[in-house]
């Protein structure tokens, strides 16, 4: 994992959008807050900035999208987390 965030670091510097280097570092951030931030649904919605960061840098829009768009095609129980998420 160390050589993982160290191998992306450098290459988000190089390369990432000013988008992607500040959801990269709250991604990173809550990580290293764990065990004191347990809260699913706060790394959960920084995983999707982190994955809508992305998008955003490939050319995508996220004209009406919500929270809850991306993460429920990898998640089977969002509601449990996202409550307020209506299909």
């Amino acid at each position: 994992m160390i050589k993982f965030f160290a191998d992306t670091t450098r290459d988000l510097v190089i390369w990432g959008s000013k988008d992607i280097v500040k959801a990269f570092g709250d991604f990173r951030d809550d990580l290293t807050e764990l065990p004191n931030n347990q809260d699913p649904a706060n790394i959960l919605a920084t995983v999707e900035d982190l994955l809508f960061a992305i998008r955003k840098d490939l050319g995508h829009q996220h004209i009406g999208t919500k929270r809850g768009d991306i993460l429920r095609l990898y998640i089977n129980d969002l509601p449990l987390h996202f409550p307020q998420h209506n299909k």
